[in-house]
């Protein structure tokens, strides 16, 4: 209701305006902790469980890549994690998952204007990204380890 009236007519600045300055630095040091207190860097939200995996692509680890899990229940969350020489290593919230496993490489016959080179292709059948048959259950108890093996 305040935030729209002009700077000297704000009740607050007034209040502000009236304290002698050791008095407001006092007030400051005193109250500000506190404010910040409310305002912590703690965790909310689910509870996140360790996930570690492989993924390879006609037998080879995949060099370079994202795989991106989706949530198939009710909460249709969306976590991304990076593939690095056919591993990868993060944490999700439990339940059932969605994967689609991405990676590109230089298309050397396309670009954006349509001159040669240089323009990302991806290169995973789409069965394993916009396609997707692949699927994981993350689970609040045990080991979350996954092997994914794809080809073409």
């Amino acid at each position: 209701m305040t935030d729209n009236l002009p700077l000297r007519m704000n009740p607050l600045f007034e209040v502000l305006r009236r304290l002698p300055t050791g008095r407001f630095m006092l007030f400051m040091i005193l109250v500000l902790p506190v404010v910040a207190a409310g305002c912590g860097s703690g965790k909310t939200g689910p509870k996140k469980y360790a996930v570690s995996g492989e993924v390879t692509f006609e037998g080879t680890p995949l060099a370079k890549g994202q795989i991106i899990f989706t949530g198939t229940n009710e909460a249709k969350r969306i976590d991304v994690i990076d593939i690095a020489d056919g591993y990868f290593k993060g944490e999700l919230r439990p339940g059932p998952m969605k994967v689609e496993i991405r990676a590109f490489q230089e298309n050397s016959n396309l670009t954006p204007s349509g001159g040669p080179g240089g323009f990302p292709e991806q290169y995973i059948p789409p069965q394993y990204n916009k396609e997707t048959t692949l699927t994981a259950d993350i689970k609040e108890e045990g080991v979350n380890e996954l092997k994914f093996e794809l080809t073409k």
